[in-house]
């Protein structure tokens, strides 16, 4: 990472390869991903081989202030993950989404929430995107309601994948027009129902 300057100008130095990108500032400002996105499901995946400029933020004030947040842990085998999870609270009517990182220790709060019903994801690089409670299906998933208050031990227990293999699977994935489908989860169980590895689009 690194910190923009006073002119709001940014650079960084990265390795070939596939990247999603976001900036913050405080509480002031929400998270925004590239292209101008709240959430990393919706990120456009920028591929990195040379130089590239033009990688833009837009920032917005948080014009409404609410008290309610979600809260728990986010854990890999039982521990804190050692790679970086974000936290997303998706409002069912998908008027509302709020994204937090989680810290070392797994913990993780959604604040600024208006009551609603909300979907909680955590999204990473090493894990596919995991729904409260414990599922890899939206259809499963157990929503949280908030109505003028908070709620806490919201709790997602992630299933990294096992390892990699030498042998290549592709395909591609669109909607019913035929229209490709970005952002989308492909996920490759073993026989014994746990992750084998997992792909996004």
């Amino acid at each position: 990472y690194t910190d923009s300057d006073a002119n709001g100008e940014y650079s960084l130095y990265l390795p070939a390869g596939q990247f999603q990108v976001y900036a913050q500032r405080g509480e002031m400002y929400g998270i925004q991903y590239y292209d101008h996105v709240n959430s990393p499901l919706d990120a456009e995946i920028i591929e990195v081989n040379g130089d590239i400029g033009g990688i833009d933020f837009d920032l917005v004030t948080q014009n409404q202030n609410y008290d309610n947040f979600i809260s728990g842990m986010i854990t890999d085998s039982g521990e804190p993950p050692l790679y970086q999870v974000m936290a997303v609270a998706v409002s069912s009517d998908q008027d509302w989404v709020e994204t937090a990182e989680v810290t070392a220790s797994g913990y993780y709060q959604l604040a600024n929430l208006p009551s609603n019903e909300y979907y909680v994801i955590a999204v990473s690089a090493e894990a596919p995107p995991t729904y409260y409670n414990d599922v890899l299906d939206f259809e499963d998933a157990t929503p949280v309601v908030i109505a003028n208050s908070s709620v806490e031990d919201i709790d997602i227990h992630l299933n990294s994948s096992e390892g990699y293999g030498v042998l290549n699977m592709s395909g591609f994935v669109s909607d019913s027009n035929d229209d490709p489908v970005s952002n989308t989860a492909v996920i490759f169980l073993g026989s014994d129902g746990n992750v084998a590895n997992f792909a996004l689009t």
